[in-house]
């Protein structure tokens, strides 16, 4: 269909094999591609990537199974050296499927990029910087994700897969904090329709999820793939996979492979996440509600509405799929560092946050300075994004503010920290106030420096077995933030003497 030619088929040369134990074997041959050994070569994953991204677009990815494609894949290929492994026939096969399913719509959104029109368009309202950022986007999406390469990546991978299952899994604050993202689509979609929409699900809950799964393709990928959060996602497709995230050969591999042989089974991964899914279906099911009465509101027709209201929940709950993910959260800066997993570091359990970012930006956008309606809006909207999970963490554990401190003072602080929180790289500085950082590099050099200071002290005591903790849970998935709030209540009652409330073992020290 795209370039008028069916691709032949490759005859197979059946051949002879010697067996280890001397027997003869024959074997009737059939098409293997060539691939190069990116961890041996940097160049590779590059060529890699472009490679694939212009046989898509050329219309040649699945018909390279030409009679003499195996000479000519060969030329030309600057001695890289080849890889020797049976992943190549899966990656083949992924990228064949990756060419039936979006092939046709890369052409299409490749045409009009490279339109002279539309570059026109862009240099003249000062948005040229926005195609290279379209274009980036466009590779990534056809390629696929790929995996890590080199040993650095193994372990940069490895990291930020414990360090997710470590932090969220079993966190109930982090269930509760789920249900702050309501506030978050109150902005997006409006408060009428929210409040429609939660009543909605106050009184049918599970009717409402069954229709909305039934209706929206999108919402039941969602939550059959866990795309919901893009760190959980990562960590199920490691689970789907099989095959350890990480394995390799050398001191790196062997490492990472014996680390993995104590990690917590996958079901026990699953039920670790139990909590955070049952409690997002509840806020996705209600936004999408909320985005679909607004859609059938402005006479959208039911497939339309459905579309639109996938949207929403895009926009306002953030999305887990590939193509869907801000290019520093796909591990893309340029077109030198693509899909690098120590840039994927920077951005663990931040999707949240840089969807607040956006939607305020947008608010922001769309408010006149010169009406005190507007702007009313716009403040409304920054404090229900930035003040609404404060609010109910403080009322949890405790942190209001005190005599010396007033409500105004207290709150702008809040906001802007919070707001602090949506910039890549910057949403490290307050976090540094907590030991070391949001993201798994700052905060796992924090708990490698506490556990050796704690160690130096020559004694047992509560920082020790926290900081341990938490380098066991990065390890091997170990739930450690819910496991140190527990640890805290009980040294703090049965070494300390102290009366603590039984809920402190589960939300932690209350202020």
């Amino acid at each position: 269909r795209r370039i008028g030619i069916a691709p032949p088929t490759v005859e197979a040369n059946a051949f002879t094999i010697t067996t280890r134990d001397g027997q003869q074997v024959e074997l009737k041959g059939g098409y293997y591609p060539l691939k190069y050994n990116s961890r041996l070569d940097a160049k590779a994953r590059q060529h890699e990537m472009d490679q694939a991204f212009e046989r898509m677009r050329a219309g040649t990815l699945s018909s390279v199974q030409s009679k003499y494609g195996h000479t000519q894949e060969r030329v030309g290929s600057g001695k890289q050296p080849v890889m020797l492994s049976m992943t190549v026939l899966h990656s083949h096969i992924n990228n064949v499927i990756m060419d039936l399913a979006l092939g046709d719509a890369v052409n299409y959104v490749d045409r009009v990029l490279t339109r002279s029109q539309v570059r026109q368009a862009l240099i003249s309202t000062g948005n040229l910087d926005a195609l290279e950022t379209w274009k980036l986007w466009l590779k990534d999406t056809a390629t696929g994700e790929i995996g890590a390469r080199t040993g650095t990546e193994q372990v940069a991978q490895f990291v930020r897969l414990g360090f997710t299952k470590s932090k969220v899994g079993f966190n109930a604050m982090t269930v509760v904090l789920q249900l702050t993202g309501l506030a978050q689509t109150i902005p997006v979609v409006g408060s009428k329709h929210v409040g429609q929409a939660a009543l909605d699900m106050a009184g049918r809950p599970r009717a409402a999820i069954r229709q909305v799964m039934a209706d929206s393709a999108f919402m039941r990928t969602r939550y059959e793939l866990n795309t919901f959060n893009k760190d959980i996602a990562a960590v199920q497709d490691a689970l789907r996979s099989g095959a350890p995230v990480g394995k390799g050969s050398g001191f790196i591999g062997g490492f990472i492979n014996a680390v993995r042989a104590v990690q917590l089974p996958p079901q026990m991964v699953n039920w670790a996440f139990f909590g955070i899914r049952q409690t997002q279906i509840l806020v996705d099911t209600t936004t999408w509600l909320a985005g679909y009465r607004k859609a059938a509101g402005m006479g959208k027709s039911h497939a339309e509405a459905v579309l639109y209201a996938d949207g929403i929940v895009e926009n306002a709950q953030t999305s887990g799929m590939f193509s869907d993910r801000a290019a520093i959260e796909r591990g893309t800066f340029s077109e030198t560092t693509r899909q690098s997993e120590f840039v994927k570091l920077w951005t663990t359990l931040g999707s949240y946050m840089l969807a607040k970012g956006n939607i305020a930006f947008e608010s922001y956008r769309r408010t006149d300075f010169r009406s005190p309606s507007s702007i009313l809006g716009f403040g409304s909207d920054v404090l229900l994004l930035f003040a609404a999970e404060a609010l109910l963490m403080a009322a949890i554990k405790g942190g209001w503010p005190d005599d010396d401190e007033s409500w105004w003072w207290w709150t702008t602080k809040t906001v802007v920290t919070q707001a602090t929180g949506t910039i890549p790289l910057i949403r490290e500085v307050p976090g540094m106030a907590y030991g070391g950082g949001n993201t798994p590099i700052g905060a796992t050099a924090g708990d490698i420096y506490r556990a050796y200071q704690q160690t130096s002290q020559g004694e047992v005591d509560e920082g020790l077995i926290k900081a341990y903790t938490n380098l066991i849970g990065t390890a091997t998935g170990l739930p450690s933030a819910q496991i140190n709030r527990a640890t805290d209540a009980f040294w703090r009652e049965t070494v300390e003497g102290q009366d603590v409330p039984a809920y402190e073992y589960v939300t932690g020290q209350r202020k």
